[in-house]
């Protein structure tokens, strides 16, 4: 009996420790499962999420530094890496990240397969994301080499966008041409005219040009939903918030009453910096400065009516002596004009030919110093007779 009690026990002690072993077995494989696809990059697609192992990062991180036609080369480098890719894929999809390349018209209008992935670059953390294309052959590749080699500009309309803004008045003509060719550029292009009557082409290709693409690109959604919904004073609105100075010019030209009695304070202090010296400017500026607007507002136009006239704006700033002078008719008021007052010695009044840095130099201060004292958003806003705080 004692000894079939023994053998009972020893097989339980057996029992238990195959149990512990079976069962921490299981916990090991599950928490080593993770870090398999730890060692991967979640791609989401619409349909479902797609996996990339990491080593194809290192690839990734070197083809950031690549060059435009460095990359073309890498095209026809059919190595293959992993989750079927191979370094051409690679090369594209930083080709059209990095450098706007045209892959859909490059391949005539291919239906293409698309992936995004995200990947945090070792040199600052930045996070970017990249288009991936399955499922392309070497005759796909081949054909990508050959349109990348023969166009003088193989860019997308953004990439043509940024190339314009980046070579400024010395972009040759063939760069202009390719970018007013684009289908994007074209449909702006005819609603603007469309809604801008009288303006012509020119004027507003160059408008265009000194916004940004974001504005560029929103106006290009809003026509594509309903082109008939666009208006004059929203397109010369938001360019002029963009500080474009054509858009200012022609909001005083088109749309006089819009920009006198729509336009915020702010907007219609950057109009007032903004626009150039003619003969509706001027009479646009007499009326502001005779409108219902805030003192702000009207020391702007007359700080600009002085601007125009060469002549200093009186310091401090009396508004029924500028209008006695710029608006004929005007009843004189029956007080003498007091003596010019000696600035304080924490202010000083903007000279002509001056800039921040140069204030700055003489009051042995820093440009940042006196744009945050002062409010200032742009160092170019500041004209003769602005006061500025120095201490």
């Amino acid at each position: 009996m004692g000894r079939n009690v023994k053998y009972l026990l020893h097989g339980l002690i057996w029992s238990v420790a195959i149990n512990i072993g079976l069962v921490t077995s299981l916990v090991c494989l599950s928490l080593r499962a993770p870090s398999s696809v730890g060692d991967r990059l979640c791609v989401k697609t619409a349909d479902k999420p797609v996996l990339l192992h990491s080593s194809n990062l290192p690839i990734l991180q070197r083809y950031f530094s690549y060059s435009f036609q460095d990359l073309v080369l890498q095209l026809s480098n059919s190595t293959l890496v992993r989750d079927g890719y191979k370094m051409r894929d690679l090369a594209l999809s930083c080709l059209v990240a990095f450098h706007h390349f045209p892959v859909q018209r490059a391949l005539g209008g291919f239906a293409l397969s698309q992936r995004e992935m995200t990947f945090v670059h070792v040199d600052g953390g930045e996070c970017i994301s990249i288009p991936l294309f399955p499922g392309l052959c070497d005759d796909h590749f081949q054909a990508l080499v050959r349109f990348a080699n023969a166009e003088k500009w193989p860019l997308t309309a953004e990439g043509l966008f940024y190339e314009l803004k980046r070579q400024g008045v010395s972009a040759p003509a063939s760069l202009q041409l390719a970018w007013t060719q684009t289908k994007e550029f074209s449909l702006v292009l005819r609603a603007f005219e469309r809604v801008m009557e009288g303006v012509s082409s020119d004027l507003l290709y160059h408008m265009i040009l000194e916004g940004d693409f974001d504005s560029f690109q929103s106006f290009l959604q809003k026509i594509t939903w309903d082109a008939s919904s666009l208006t004059k004073a929203e397109v010369l609105r938001d360019y002029l918030n963009k500080g474009c100075v054509l858009a200012a010019n022609l909001l005083v030209d088109l749309e006089t009453e819009f920009a006198l009695h729509d336009l915020s304070d702010e907007e219609l202090v950057r109009l007032i910096a903004l626009i150039q010296e003619t003969k509706r400017a001027d009479a646009f500026l007499k009326n502001t400065l005779q409108s219902m607007r805030s003192d702000r507002v009207h020391k702007k136009a007359a700080q600009k009516l002085y601007f125009f006239a060469k002549a200093s704006c009186p310091t401090p700033y009396d508004h029924a002596i500028a209008l006695q002078r710029f608006v004929p008719g005007y009843k004189k008021v029956d007080t003498v004009e007091p003596m010019p007052k000696k600035p304080p010695s924490s202010l000083y009044v903007v000279q002509y030919g001056d800039s921040l840095w140069k204030i700055a130099k003489k009051y042995r201060t820093t440009v940042a110093k006196l744009k945050k004292r002062n409010n200032i958003k742009h160092e170019y806003l500041i004209q003769a007779g602005d006061e500025l705080v120095v201490d």
